[in-house]
């Protein structure tokens, strides 16, 4: 959140904003940009678009999806709002746009795309003139022509994928990841979590597709070459959650309110897998309130897809990695859907605030795991994420800002760079420590104000702890300043590093396998009894059991590798979660015997939770290997994942 960063940064971000190296692309008459105030201190510095200005109430897209040119093409009617006096000047976001004309009042006017020297991660700002000064609150469309450009090595929202990287080799298939500044490679917005707008969509796709957004389908008919699809999205959103699905996928209805999006070859599965969606909703509108959106559809996408789910509105994405057969991993979903609530409904103003999103949807979605699974697996989920948490900060160092709760983005980095298990896990922490202090019953109505005073709305971190400041006063009055007196709000926030306060939460039975994982690395005699005892592990306790193995600086014989591949089996293991670590095991310990298994593992997934960490373990033992598998596999990765893994390897 913005006023928790320095001074400096506020300079430095208002400079580079105020005197960028520009590039012009303009109508033949235009000779000089009109003079136009510029905030200080943006909202936003992952925008370029003059937010304090301007905001937008809603937009409606019009859109070919052409999958023979692999591009979008149409236009977008934005309905916006003045918010100064005597605005001439809107800015938007646009990266690999290719922009054909805007239109004011049905008057074509002019406009500019402006290269800035600083932000090239963020792409570009498309300047639009306006032919008049508009009033305070004055209401205008702007209605875009364009369409999406190739994005070659350029990370995009956009991921097109042939037949055979489907599951049913039958026709493309075409998804979009717009989290976190990606909406901007969809359509020329004002791509900001600060802002939140609704939407409509008509979506024109050859016959044979079908296609779904993060919104209600309102009508789909067809011609004889062409289907047409409509949507409406009423309630207001940030543009990062603008989704767009199209390919060979059908929709299974749950309940009347849930339902599943697949290939249908795989529909039965994944419904079976999903089947419990329902009850996951029931469980967090019992802890927070009711869920205020439209159907709840879930889609399982094809393995290219970069994260384990992704809580688009009506429209989550799912890894096809958590569709194991036994609902292992179905915690996912219970994630996504915690997303209705915070992030969805309540949303971190900027990318700065982003554990707003994430920590909180962590809270619920262990306060439901332990309602639906009991306490053991509750606490077992804690403590097994905190050993990546520890690792999330390792990797980064204790003191690198991205390790804070309040990532500094005022040298215009993209904020998928910071992208790691801390502000999920630091941030769930936050909200345990503050419960441990207040109590449950105080924290779950804390919530309850909180979700309900931001509702529709967006949020820092400030916001937050005013709003808690306020609530606890009211509730508790002088004795508040018991409780306030122990949050020491700066460590938690601002610092970066490990969470300020010890995580308070112990199982006999993480420990005892803890001690299994040691025993197999320094003793050779009870090799048989520590694997009869794996074997009764549940899934968490099996992870643990390897990560431990992982985690020690000794390095395990080619010997104990065979054995832990040959009783464990490890190399026919159904659940990725535990084969990436296993993944793991093999890099680091050079067992390259069975390099072909984590190759093979490699082209499998897309998933940058399982791929990232194991380019960057072959990166260090063999940085020319590391490359060789990532050419031979990148044709599967999103984009996002590419670029990610391509500066890990030091390729860009």
């Amino acid at each position: 959140m913005l006023n928790l960063l320095s001074k400096n940064s506020f300079i430095k971000a208002g400079v580079a904003l105020g005197f960028s190296y520009l590039v012009f692309k303009v109508a033949s008459n235009f000779h000089k940009v009109p003079t136009q105030h510029i905030p200080i201190i943006p909202i936003d510095i992952s925008s370029f678009s003059n937010l304090a200005e301007v905001t937008t109430e809603s937009y409606h897209l019009d859109l070919f999806i052409d999958f023979s040119n692999k591009k979008l093409t149409g236009s977008i009617l934005l309905k916006m709002r003045s918010l100064i006096n005597g605005l001439s000047i809107v800015h938007l976001d646009i990266k690999l746009l290719k922009i054909k004309s805007v239109f004011y009042k049905d008057q074509k006017i002019q406009f500019l795309e402006q290269k800035v020297s600083h932000g090239q991660a963020l792409g570009d700002k498309l300047t639009i003139l306006l032919p008049e000064k508009l009033q305070n609150k004055t209401d205008f469309t702007l209605n875009i022509e364009y369409e999406t450009k190739d994005n070659g090595e350029e990370i995009s929202a956009l991921n097109w994928l042939e037949p055979s990287q489907t599951l049913g080799k039958k026709l493309p298939y075409f998804y979009t990841q717009s989290e976190p500044i990606y909406s901007r490679t969809i359509a020329p917005m004002q791509d900001s979590p600060s802002v939140k707008s609704s939407y409509s969509a008509r979506i024109k796709v050859l016959k044979d597709f079908n296609a779904f957004m993060s919104a209600q389908k309102t009508a789909q008919f067809s011609d004889e070459t062409y289907s047409y699809h409509e949507f409406k999205q009423e309630v207001p959103i940030p543009s990062y959650l603008l989704a767009l699905i199209a390919g060979n996928i059908k929709q299974r209805t749950l309940t009347n309110r849930t339902g599943v999006i697949t290939e249908p070859e795989d529909l039965d599965r994944c419904a079976k897998e999903l089947e419990d969606l329902e009850k996951f909703i029931q469980t967090i509108e019992n802890y927070l309130f009711e869920y205020g959106w439209g159907p709840y559809n879930v889609v399982v996408l094809p393995p290219s897809f970069p994260y384990g789910g992704m809580e688009n509105p009506m429209l989550t994405f799912v890894n096809p990695s958590i569709i194991t057969g036994d609902k292992s991993n179905i915690d996912v979903a219970i994630h996504e859907i915690a997303h209705s609530w915070s992030g969805n409904l309540v949303t971190c103003k900027n990318w700065s605030s982003f554990w707003l999103n994430e920590g909180i949807t962590m809270f619920l979605e262990r306060k439901a795991v332990r309602e639906l699974f009991g306490e053991k697996k509750y606490q077992l989920g804690i403590l097994l994420e905190n050993i990546g948490l520890n690792e999330s900060i390792l990797s980064y160092g204790p003191g690198h800002n991205f390790t804070s709760l309040s990532p500094d983005f005022s040298d215009f980095q993209n904020p998928d760079d910071a992208f790691s298990k801390i502000p999920y896990e630091k941030g769930f922490q936050l909200m345990l420590f503050l419960e441990k202090i207040i109590g449950e019953e105080t924290m779950r109505a804390f919530l309850r104000v909180f979700m309900r005073k931001f509702s529709f709305k967006s949020c820092n971190s400030d916001d937050f702890v005013s709003t808690f400041q306020s609530f606890l006063k009211e509730k508790f009055g002088k004795k508040s300043e018991e409780f306030l007196q122990k949050i020491k709000w700066d460590d938690w926030l601002k610092k970066p590093g490990f969470p300020p306060e010890k995580l308070d939460v112990n199982v006999n039975d993480f420990e005892e396998c803890k001690l299994l994982a040691e025993k197999f690395i320094n003793e050779n005699d009870n090799e048989i009894t520590i694997i009869e005892s794996y074997h009764k592990f549940d899934l968490n306790l099996k992870i643990v059991f390897l990560k431990t193995l992982y985690e020690k600086n000794e390095e395990i014989s080619k010997e104990k590798m065979q054995f832990l591949l040959d009783r464990l089996q490890l190399n026919e293991e159904k659940n990725k979660e535990i084969t990436v670590v296993w993944c793991r095991l093999i890099i680091k310990n050079k067992f390259f015997e069975n390099l072909e298994f984590v190759e093979d593992f490699l082209g499998s997934t897309g998933r940058m939770k399982f791929v990232n960490p194991l380019y960057i373990d072959l990166n260090k033992v063999d940085q020319k290997l590391a490359r060789e598998i990532y050419e031979k596999k990148k044709p599967l990765y999103h984009s996002i994942t590419r670029g990610i893994i391509q500066k890990k390897l030091e390729l860009n």
